[in-house]
């Protein structure tokens, strides 16, 4: 587990140009939606979307600070319905989180269990990961990204299982029309999305089970939500150890052989976001 707020990023600064050695703002992807959950369901991106905790879910033991922690039976958090979750039918994005499916854990009779979805049963959704759990359908603890229009439907699924018990960080892109599945930072599985239907829906955003239910057992930490497509290194950097998020006042500067070094606060632990 990684503390918070102790970590500084180093800039260097030198005829006017400023070289960031670490976390680069990304180009492409704009963070919506932030959850670290420590102690709560504040939405840290600074967009509001608060999440509303559930059942007797409880926080502690994360990957960074955290985590909230998912008995299986009636825990999860839920966020309402906001543009800012919502993506359409061309519309690239991604998810990224932390992720531990305890060993331990009961197969609903859906075949899969709930990890985040935005969908609450009718018509399309824009995205959701499921960890699937029947053996007669998929391997005991796979994870499963998928899409869907009301009518049609694409998915990508991991070719390993997951549920051992340790922390994994996945992460789910869509740019064009590919959708990638990464685990631990590499890419496990593509999928070429067909779908011409609207995935836009109404529904609150899932966090650890399905709107039915289908509960979770493990933990999800440090949530995010982009608007556009992360790059593979950009996933690679979020899988890597993660950064500690340094405080207000952990900023240092020194002056050395000329160069001005100065520290620069990191909003989210990994490129400014």
């Amino acid at each position: 587990m990684v503390a918070k707020g102790t970590g500084l990023a180093l800039a260097v600064v030198l005829g006017g140009l400023v070289l960031f050695g670490v976390h680069q703002r990304a180009t492409g992807a704009t963070l919506h939606a932030y959850w670290a959950f420590d102690g709560n369901g504040n939405d840290a991106s600074g967009n509001g979307l608060d999440a509303t905790i559930e059942g007797a879910a409880a926080f502690g033991g994360g990957v960074v600070g955290d985590a909230l922690l998912l008995d299986g039976t009636d825990d999860r958090a839920v966020v309402a319905d906001d543009p800012l979750l919502d993506f359409d039918t061309n519309d690239a994005f991604s998810l990224a989180l932390w992720l531990r499916i305890d060993v331990t854990h009961q197969a609903p009779t859906t075949a899969s269990l709930g990890i985040v979805e935005k969908w609450a049963g009718s018509g399309g959704y824009p995205y959701t990961l499921r960890a699937l759990l029947d053996g007669n359908r998929n391997p005991t603890g796979k994870i499963y990204a998928g899409r869907y229009d009301g009518s049609s439907g694409v998915t990508v699924s991991s070719p390993v299982v997951f549920d051992d018990g340790g922390w994994h960080h996945v992460a789910f892109v869509k740019d064009g029309t590919t959708l990638t599945l990464y685990i631990d930072g590499a890419a496990v599985g593509t999928s070429t999305d067909t779908l011409t239907g609207s995935t836009l829906n109404a529904s609150a955003l899932y966090i650890g089970s399905r709107a039915a239910g289908q509960y979770l057992a493990g933990a999800i930490d440090e949530l995010r939500i982009y608007g556009g497509a992360l790059t593979a290194s950009e996933v690679q950097t979020l899988a890597a150890v993660p950064v500690p998020e340094p405080s207000a006042l952990a900023l240092a500067t020194a002056l050395v052989a000329g160069l001005l070094i100065a520290g620069r606060p990191v909003r989210d632990g990994v490129r400014g976001l």
